[in-house]
């Protein structure tokens, strides 16, 4: 399946233009790059994107020192996780190195490895979110969908890809229903159950990570209606 159309209709000119300077830049360093994530979700479902994703088979500064002394790019923040946050003149940009996870133990940040794409959206949050459209001259709007996200977008469903899912990252529960509330979608009876099941995991999240989740809950239109099913899940 080609998204091209649809990217066109979902993203501005400056977001279009950025993506193809990214992957053309990936081209010439021969890694593979992709839109992934939540900007994929929406522009298959015509909603505006305000957010892109970016993952690249390598870690992202190998692309943004070549295109800092080309283009106006800025690197404002970057982490242990292999991601950057660059500015493209006005817009702000998510890069990642495509990669797996490692958690040692419940709630606790993961150890991170690069890997390739397959990896990388086997470790996502939800099916809705674990899709990738390549970025590549010749593959461009090609979409990778290796975990039924689309069929659960057409389904409206918010389902976790396996049930370990919120043990290893318990802010996923918040996530869960600020994406069903938001897009309005319901949670997949396996999911509910597991978040059930999880919410005890809850505890083990610091403070910082459950005030930035509350955060982005206060930002939602749907604010009052996530706070009424985080209730009634005892979050």
């Amino acid at each position: 399946m080609n998204i091209s159309e649809e990217l066109v209709k979902s993203l501005s000119q400056a977001q279009m233009e950025a993506l193809r300077l990214i992957g053309f830049e990936c081209d010439l360093k021969e890694v593979n790059s992709f839109l992934v994530g939540g900007t994929v979700r929406d522009v298959l479902l015509t909603r505006h994107v305000h957010d892109i994703d970016i993952a690249m088979e390598c870690h992202p500064s190998l692309v943004t020192d070549a295109m800092s002394s080309k283009i106006d790019l800025e690197v404002i923040s970057q982490s242990n996780f292999g991601t950057q946050k660059v500015e493209i003149g006005d817009l702000k940009i998510d890069l990642a190195m495509t990669r797996t996870e490692e958690y040692s133990n419940p709630a606790v940040l993961p150890k991170v490895s690069l890997s390739n794409v397959f990896d990388d959206l086997k470790r996502r949050d939800f099916t809705v979110n674990s899709m990738a459209m390549s970025l590549s001259q010749g593959t461009w709007g090609q979409i990778m969908d290796p975990n039924d996200g689309l069929l659960d977008i057409e389904k409206k469903k918010i389902r976790t890809l396996h049930d370990n899912s919120f043990l290893d990252d318990p802010t996923r529960i918040f996530r869960a229903i600020r994406y069903s509330k938001r897009l309005g979608f319901t949670i997949d009876t396996m999911t509910d159950k597991l978040i059930t099941d999880s919410v005890r995991f809850v505890d083990g999240l610091s403070g910082l990570r459950i005030v930035n989740e509350l955060a982005c809950i206060c930002r939602e239109n749907n604010l009052v209606p996530m706070l009424e099913q985080l209730n009634k899940y005892g979050v």
